[in-house]
């Protein structure tokens, strides 16, 4: 866990919440059921414009109980809970028709819906579950089942134009994050802001638990790790009378040494934190 002051300099998220806590799956377990159905429901009637932090909370915690959208950062989910939708159908509607263009997703929140391929019953999704979504990751947008409420359902909404909108924004804002992080490690002063620009574009978040093996010394090397928050140490196999020496490098990046080369690791780096 990070220390106090690490806490306090972590973003803080529109819900009063440090991102690093929110994106952790244990904390997204313990608050998995911290919510009702019809809290949920009532959250989303309130048009997303009207919404306040009180039901921003709620919703990005809901968003983290839905497979669709957990994937998601925690800035992602948030920005998505600003635009998604609510809509409810009675019973026996069709919501999605089989072949059909689609141009937006839907996630049951109260409900049930019949899945039908072909004139086959395929499935039978309830409180959750997402469908249609192939509508948002695809160009053709073509329907690929016919999707029937077998009860009177409340679904959230989000529409292929909403969701490549959310993504695009918070890309270009982590992008901006990341570079103005490596602006402050000593290995890029320097580098011109527009080359910072296009590395950040090319570097992807990983999250390590207190303990774990980054990477084990003798091993390829093919990337190099930033420390964003948290604490890691390198170990480094010395000899001095028969007995091994680990000493701590406290540098905040990990891996460079080898990047240009195809010489294996030389140390082996874990976390502490």
């Amino acid at each position: 866990m990070p220390g106090k002051r690490t806490r306090r300099a972590n973003a803080m998220t529109r819900t009063g919440l440090p991102t690093w806590l929110v994106e952790r799956d244990d904390f997204k377990s313990a608050f998995a059921v911290n919510f009702t159905v019809d809290e949920c429901v009532e959250a989303l009637r309130i048009p997303p414009d009207a919404r306040n932090d009180s039901h921003m909370n709620l919703l990005l915690r809901w968003t983290g109980t839905v497979e669709f959208f957990a994937k998601l950062t925690a800035r992602a989910r948030e920005a998505l809970c600003n635009t998604i939708r609510f809509e409810e159908v009675p019973a026996h509607t069709v919501i999605t028709r089989q072949g059909d263009s689609g141009d937006c997703m839907y996630v049951v929140v109260k409900g049930s819906v019949e899945v039908i391929v072909d004139g086959q019953r395929l499935n039978v999704m309830t409180n959750g579950t997402a469908f249609g979504e192939i509508a948002l990751l695809s160009r053709s947008g073509v329907r690929s089942s016919t999707c029937v409420a077998l009860a009177d359902t409340a679904m959230a909404v989000l529409s292929r134009d909403e969701y490549h909108s959310v993504i695009h924004m918070v890309h270009r804002k982590d992008t901006k994050d990341r570079a103005e992080f490596l602006s402050r490690i000593p290995m890029f002063v320097g580098v011109s802001e527009a080359r910072l620009q296009k590395l950040a574009s090319l570097t992807r978040a990983r999250e390590f638990r207190k303990g774990d093996v980054i990477c084990n010394r003798g091993d390829h090397c093919d990337r190099v790790f930033f420390i964003q928050r948290g604490l890691c140490h390198e170990m480094r196999h010395w000899y001095k009378h028969g007995s091994n020496q680990w000493p701590v490098m406290p540098n905040p990046w990990d891996g460079e040494a080898t990047m240009g080369s195809t010489l294996p690791r030389p140390d082996t780096a874990g976390t502490e934190a």
